[in-house]
Order: structure tokens, then sequence, then C-alpha cells
């Protein structure tokens, strides 16, 4: 048998994968190069009972490579006995679907597949750990005039609260605070390092001047860690001229619950962190992953919220819009602008995975039951009446581990 050329042995080469190639039929994964991919929220970790810190998500590409649009997809549980928001979507235009949210389900292996027809199915895993005690304290120290006992028993209640959701410990502020230095704008006593986690003084007086404006409280945080942007010190103050109105119409531990949210950075540091899209506008919304998951895990999947996630307060006054959820949205939420009187106001997962975005480290799974049918069905369950805050109306220091200011922050 003649030799063959070196050239005419590559031609054959390349003629006999050519023919290998066109006989393969198995089409398994879609068209030939066609797939579904992970893209994100795979190999992640968290707490049982709360929700993924990403959204597992996956696009479709077509066999030349771009996005496919509108493919059904399917995402079932298939191990840990967790949950998903939405169990059936669509590819967008980018070729992306995902469940919307996904909680986990006990300690252990959690898996979830998707799946899409003709295409081969992927499966996201994640571990799921018990929720560990809190380890983040609160200290709170009242301001003369002393409140009374019942009202302090409400600021206490609201502390145990926070101490429930936020578990992380944060790292020890060492100055501490000399007399009238952890608030500025108020007298307060000193205060001795190291800080762990954060200070709030809480006070009932009057709030003057208010101009008639009626302002019922004051809050929000004094000293920030450069680090993070988490809370050192902060403070709340309820207008003893109002508060009674205040406490007839709404719980004073909700009120002095909401109210630390404040001191702690709800509503108060959304904008220097990048959370929240369209401030000042007509839809302001909050872009933070793990509050976006638990607002479409309040929805009903047959009925979703056909706007931008998560909905920020849009009317108002300085102390109430691009501050708190939108009312119009979520009821009687404990964190929108406005209380209802006269029936609880659930403190949501929402609310619980933001103070995560914010970079807490929370336990979401302690959150209330909530859900956005409840929060439609009750706007009409109590009297309803703006919480009328001044949100830090003082200059927020963020300062270093050795207590230098870096820069202030102006609401």
């Amino acid at each position: 048998m003649p030799q063959l050329s070196r050239p005419s042995r590559w031609l054959l080469a390349a003629l006999s994968a050519l023919v290998l190639s066109c006989g393969d039929d198995d089409d398994s994964n879609g068209p030939a190069s066609a797939r579904m991919a992970k893209v994100a929220g795979d190999n992640t970790s968290g707490f049982a009972g709360n929700f993924a810190p990403a959204l597992p998500t996956v696009q479709v590409r077509g066999s030349d490579g771009t996005p496919v649009a509108e493919v059904p997809v399917t995402f079932s549980v298939a191990s840990g006995g967790g949950t998903v928001a939405f169990p059936n979507a669509a590819t967008d235009d980018s070729g992306r679907a995902s469940p919307g949210a996904w909680r986990f389900g006990a300690a252990g292996t959690q898996g979830l597949t998707a799946s899409a027809s003709g295409y081969e199915s992927v499966t996201f895993t994640a571990t799921a750990s018990a929720p560990p005690a809190s380890a983040y304290d609160i200290d709170i120290i009242f301001l003369d005039p002393q409140p009374t006992d019942s009202q302090k028993a409400a600021f206490l209640a609201a502390r145990d609260r926070w101490q429930q959701l936020i578990v992380g410990d944060l790292s020890d502020y060492g100055p501490g605070f000399a007399a009238d230095a952890a608030c500025p704008t108020f007298t307060t006593p000193a205060v001795p390092g190291p800080i762990d986690d954060v200070v709030i003084f809480a006070a009932v007086r009057p709030i003057p001047p208010d101009g008639g404006a009626n302002i019922l409280a004051q809050a929000g945080p004094c000293q920030l860690r450069g680090s993070n942007l988490l809370t050192i010190a902060g403070i709340m103050i309820f207008d003893s001229d109002d508060i009674a109105t205040l406490t007839a119409s709404a719980s004073l531990a909700d009120v002095a619950t909401h109210e630390m949210a404040h001191v702690l950075g709800f509503g108060l540091i959304w904008s220097d962190l990048d959370l929240i899209t369209g401030e000042f506008g007509t839809d302001p919304f909050f872009t933070g992953v793990g509050a976006r998951q638990a607002f479409r895990a309040i929805q009903s999947p047959t009925n979703p919220y056909a706007g931008n996630a998560v909905p920020v307060e849009n009317t108002g006054g300085a102390g109430t819009r691009d501050g708190h959820w939108r009312e119009t949205v979520f009821g009687r939420e404990l964190m929108t602008g406005f209380f209802n009187g006269g029936v609880a106001n659930p403190l949501s997962a929402v609310t619980a995975t933001s103070m995560r975005d914010l970079g807490y480290t929370v336990d979401d799974s302690r959150a209330d039951a909530y859900q956005l049918s409840l929060a439609m069905g009750s706007l009409a369950a109590g009297a309803v009446g703006a919480w009328r805050e001044q949100l830090a109306p003082w200059p927020v220091r963020v300062v270093d581990d050795r207590g230098r200011t870096l820069r202030a922050i102006r609401r």
C-alpha cells in the first residue's frame, strides 16, 4: 500500500472527525452546542431556614451561543427540604431564569434542580448550618429625664428583638467615648471602651423646636465603623408631648423596634452602600440581594408584584420617603413610613434580610410570618398615621478603629 504524504494524512484525519461528529445524534442538551448552565448561586452556604446568600440563576444559550428567551424552566428542591418562591419561570432576554428566592431547609446539604425540556438539567448545591446563638450586643443607656419603667421595658424589648435577628459579633470599638462625644449634638455620658457591639442612647423628652410639625421621634446613628459603615453609637429620642398619642395607636415596643432599626442603619446608609436606585424619584427601590429574595417569597406565585423590587416609600417628607418600605405595597409591615393602629405590625423577613444586605450577620428565620396579601388586606384594619420622624438630622461621623474621623454623612 502506498504511503500517504503528510498533508494527505492530515486531510484524512479531518474528514474522519467530521464523519464521526455528523453521526452523533445525542441532543439531550438541546440543539448542537445549545445548553443550560449555572451562572450564579451555586456552592453557597448559610443558616438553615434562611434565604440563600446568592440567588440560583441559569442561562440558556442556543447553538450559536446567543441567549435564548422564553424558555420555560422548572426549579424543584432536590434535597434539604427548602422552598422556592417561583417554581416555574421563563428565561428573560438575556437567557436567564431564577426561582425568585431559595430558602434553605433543615441543616445539612441543600439541592435545587433546574430543568427545561430539551436541555440537560443542572443542580445547585449549598450547605446549611444551624443558626448560632446571638453574639450581637446592644447596650442601651437611658438619658435624663429617665423614661418610665414601662417605656424602658419597651426599649429593652426592642433591643431583645434585634439581638434575636442579628447574630454575628462585630469588631469591638476600642476607644470608647468621652462625655458628650458619642453624639455631639446631645448631652451624653462617657462610655468606656471597648464597645461591643453598639451603644444606643434613649430618651423621652420634648423635641424642640418642631415648628408645628409634630415630630414624634428622632433616631439614627451617630458614629459608624469606617470598615463597614455599621453603627458604633446612635440615639433615639421620643417626643414626650406626643408619645401618648403615638402609643395609643401603636405598641411602644413596635415603635422602639422601628426606631432602633434606623439607629442600626435601616434607610440611612442605603445610598452609601449603593443599595437604593431611583432615590428622590417616583419609583425608588432597594436592590439588596437578600431583601429582594425575601420580597419575592412573600408574594403569590400566580400574582407577583409587577414593579421594581423592593419598593421604597415615594411619598412624604425627608423623614419618610426613601428610608422606608412603600406603604401602598407593604401595608402594616413594621418598617413602612406609616404605622397601622390597633393591629400587629410584623417585622418581615424582607426587613431582616435587608440588614444582612447592610453587612450584619442575620438569622432571618426569626422574622415574623408575613405575606403581601396580608399587607394589602390590612390597609383598612386600623388607623394609618405617619411616624413623623426625623432620621439622623445631624452629621453622622465615620471613624476608624482609633476614633479618627474619616468623613461625615449628612442626610
